[in-house]
């Protein structure tokens, strides 16, 4: 009786511990998502990457470019119809200067190449097609970069205080012009505001989505803030904990509460892939995929959500939707998946 008393106790304890493993921020993240379906994804192919330090350096056409932080001076370039890779030699003019190699990224925008690096800090340019690069001559030290067409970028910089901020470079005929825009602190303006910067080329617009509120804000070309979105969570101030090393007068992310992982804009919507889990959502779907929202940029809505399947038992790095296709970056895999049911581009 004391045997089967004491096997009794473990079962009813291992039953509540998978209950309340199962549901895990079920009661406590406050928000339900709008599903179009589970299976909403056909996969197209799969390619086996040597080295997991490639990242999508664009998607042009039927070309999707990957970079490699390890080895910045190569791109791979890889034809969806024909299933062809060509890997490329980008020839980096260095000329004796010294490089900040390994924080190299390779961006890939309509035409263009740009090679940046916010260390030094360097920014080249050059046609895709071509050899000639050209200086940027920008002496703005940045930590994330994004081109919006072949005479300005926009940056993510920080000043003397260690505030992030968005900064603007552009040439025009009177010259370089530069504006700038601080990101809304709420703890140390550091930590607290890091996050991803995109650029719509439709919208014509700039969008910064914050990693651990449930925000991203909209500005234009000029660096005028024209709405700020919501995402459907809770977390509207950021769950982190900062530490100090006195010695090296640095400060340190102890702990976070991660909203939003990786996001991405395109035409009339922004796809943003969520860290947290939903009210009616089931767990062992959430493990086992990635949860992407859809926003509608013209109704500032959020529309519905849909899954992106890990691979090999690896959640995605990055992804870009173009059209009817979605392209995720895995830890050494590419994947290509095009929709088979209802798109989720489409609004209610």
């Amino acid at each position: 009786m004391c045997f089967l008393a004491s096997v009794s106790i473990v079962i009813l304890l291992l039953a509540i511990s998978i209950f309340n493993g199962s549901n895990k921020g079920l009661r406590t993240n406050g928000f339900r998502r709008s599903f179009i379906g589970q299976k909403i994804l056909n996969q197209k192919m799969t390619l086996f990457l040597i080295h997991n330090s490639y990242y999508i350096a664009g998607v042009e056409g039927h070309n999707i470019y990957l970079g490699n932080y390890s080895q910045p001076n190569r791109l791979l370039m890889y034809n969806i119809i024909t299933s062809d890779t060509q890997r490329i030699r980008l020839d980096i003019p260095h000329n004796k200067r010294r490089l900040a190699w390994k924080s190299i990224k390779i961006s890939i925008d309509s035409a263009n190449l740009f090679v940046a690096e916010g260390i030094t800090p360097m920014i080249l340019k050059k046609p895709l097609l071509g050899n000639r690069y050209e200086n940027f001559d920008s002496d703005i030290r940045f930590n994330d970069f994004q081109p919006i067409n072949s005479n300005s970028f926009v940056c993510r910089s920080y000043d003397v205080n260690s505030q992030n901020l968005l900064v603007k470079d552009y040439k025009n005929s009177k010259g370089a012009r530069r504006k700038s825009y601080y990101l809304e602190r709420q703890v140390d303006g550091f930590f607290c505001t890091d996050g991803i910067l995109l650029f719509n080329h439709k919208k014509d617009q700039i969008f910064y989505v914050y990693f651990y509120r449930n925000q991203f804000i909209c500005l234009d070309t000029s660096l005028s803030v024209l709405y700020k979105g919501k995402t459907i969570d809770s977390i509207s101030h950021a769950n982190i904990k900062i530490g100090n090393i006195s010695s090296q007068n640095k400060r340190v992310l102890l702990s976070s509460q991660s909203v939003n992982k990786h996001a991405f804009t395109d035409g009339d919507f922004m796809f943003i892939h969520s860290d947290l889990i939903a009210d009616n959502e089931r767990v062992d779907l959430f493990d086992r995929n990635s949860v992407i929202d859809v926003y509608s940029l013209d109704r500032h809505a959020y529309l519905h959500s849909f899954y992106l399947p890990n691979y090999n038992n690896k959640a995605i790095r990055e992804f870009r939707v173009v059209e009817d296709l979605v392209v995720v970056m895995y830890d050494r895999y590419l994947s290509v998946y095009d929709f088979s049911g209802k798109s989720p581009l489409v609004e209610k």
